[in-house]
C-alpha cells in the first residue's frame, strides 16, 4: 500500500454520487461562515460569522477542510 492510499482525504475533490466533496477555498468561506454562525451549535456558543471565516481560512495541518456542494438531479 503506497502513502496516498494510506492517507484518507488526500486529493482536492471528489465526486460521489449525490454531490462533490472539494477543498474549502476562499471563495466559499464567507457563505459558510454565515450558514454555520446560524445555527447550533455555533449560534449557542455565540460564534459569529467573521471569527469562523477566521478559523476556516486559518491553516492548520491537522485540519482537512472541505465543503459539500450538492449536485442537481
Amino acid at each position: 500500500m503506497t502513502v496516498k492510499e494510506m492517507m484518507p482525504f488526500s486529493e482536492k475533490s471528489y465526486n460521489l454520487s449525490c454531490c462533490d466533496l472539494r477543498l474549502l477555498d476562499n471563495e466559499n468561506v464567507g457563505a459558510i461562515s454565515e450558514v454555520l454562525a446560524s445555527m447550533d451549535p455555533w449560534l449557542t456558543l455565540g460564534y459569529s460569522s467573521d471569527n469562523l471565516s477566521k478559523y476556516l481560512l486559518s491553516d492548520d495541518p491537522a485540519l482537512l477542510k472541505y465543503d459539500i456542494v450538492v449536485l442537481e438531479i
